[in-house]
């Protein structure tokens, strides 16, 4: 049941506007810290493909394969290169490199 609700705050996330959109990347925040590890997973998948830079730093600290928190790490960086034109980079993709950078 959890994964269903990942699933539905991610989807919520994507349609609602950004103010109302931070309760249901906070509900996928909070899964980062949760019991079981099949579940952090998918809170982390989720939370890579919305792109929410909020959660980087709980994404890099998360209990879980340095592998998945790099790919929603990704996620997040491409996100921010989208909205910041090349060559410059923005502070959210700065720091997002940076975790990255500690993982590796």
């Amino acid at each position: 049941m959890p994964r269903i609700q990942y699933a539905a705050a991610r989807a919520m996330y994507q349609l609602t506007s950004s103010e109302a959109a931070t309760q249901y990347s906070d509900r996928l925040i909070h899964a980062l810290s949760g019991d079981e590890l099949q579940l952090r997973r998918a809170a982390l998948a989720d939370l890579g493909a919305i792109g929410c830079l909020p959660a980087a730093e709980a994404i890099a600290q998360t209990l879980a394969e340095n592998s998945l928190k790099l790919i929603a790490l990704k996620g997040l960086l491409e996100k921010q290169l989208e909205q910041t034109p090349l060559p410059d980079l923005s502070a959210g993709a700065i720091k997002v490199m940076a975790l990255m950078d500690e993982l590796l």
